[in-house]
């Protein structure tokens, strides 16, 4: 007597191992290539990183002398160097003759 157990003939015992042989070897192998594939998407994106990272880095580089340039021009003396050179216009000497 079993008491509620069923007899499984070793032939079946045999298919069910090959079964779980297959079936783990199956899982394994799916695992292998969603871990590979993930390694593959990562490496796509570090290289856009290292692009983006490469831009920010000529965009600030950029944005420097912009400022720079913004501060040469921000310059008194500047002006008074172009009215005399371009608008041929010369500083008064002394104080106004006329107020009003």
């Amino acid at each position: 007597m079993t008491y509620g157990m069923k007899r499984i003939s070793p032939v079946r015992l045999k298919e069910n191992k090959r079964l779980k042989a297959y079936l783990g070897v199956f899982c394994v192998t799916v695992f292998l290539l969603f871990y590979l594939s993930a390694h593959v998407v990562i490496l796509s994106l570090e290289e856009k990183v290292r692009t983006v990272q490469k831009k920010q880095s000529e965009v600030t580089g950029e944005i420097t002398t912009l400022e720079i340039e913004i501060a040469g021009l921000k310059k008194g003396s500047r002006i008074k160097k172009i009215a005399h050179e371009c608008l041929g216009l010369e500083m008064p000497v002394g104080a106004p003759a006329k107020l009003f």
